[in-house]
This record gives C-alpha cells, structure tokens and sequence, in this order.
C-alpha cells in the first residue's frame, strides 16, 4: 500500500459526529477560558499601568480574550454557513 492511498483511507475515516464533539469541547474550552481571563482582569493586582500611572488591563489577558473573541466569531460564522435557512438563523435568539 503506498502512502497516498493510506492518507486518503484516514482522511475518509473521519467520522463527522467525532468532529462535532471535538468542535463542541473547544468551544467550551474557550467559553471557560475567556470567563476565568475576564474575571481575573478584574483584580486589581494583575493590572497593569500606561504611562501616566493609570491602570490598564493586563495585555496578556487581552490577548487570551481577543484568541477567544476570534473562535467565537469563527465559530459563528461557521454555523451561520452551515445553516440551512439563513433567514431563521438570524431570527432565532440563541445563536
């Protein structure tokens, strides 16, 4: 058997509910992330401060949170993509 023809029996094994659930533990994945990074940037301590001494949000935090941001819309224009009534997409409150 020649490499090829192994790479495409694996590349069609991929079942599609595996990935569903694989997708879903992501997206919890970042939901607890961002929830746990925008709680913590609420602690004073973990501030960080611009040049005339104010405090500022932990840029390593914002980064997490913009990480997250990115995978949500990903994520949501995915399902918006996959829909396939485009208009009951947008006229159901919960996506």
């Amino acid at each position: 058997m020649r490499a090829s023809d192994h790479h495409s029996r694996l590349c069609y094994k991929v079942d599609p509910i595996h990935l569903l659930q694989v997708v879903t533990f992501i997206s919890i994945a970042f939901i607890v992330v961002s929830t746990v990074c925008l709680t913590i940037n609420t602690l004073p301590s973990v501030h960080g401060y611009d040049a005339s001494g104010h405090p500022t949000d932990n840029p390593y935090l914002v980064t997490v949170e913009t990480v997250c941001i990115g995978w949500f819309t990903l994520e949501y224009v995915g399902r918006l993509w996959a829909s396939p009534n485009k208009w009951q997409f947008f006229k159901v409150r919960f996506n």
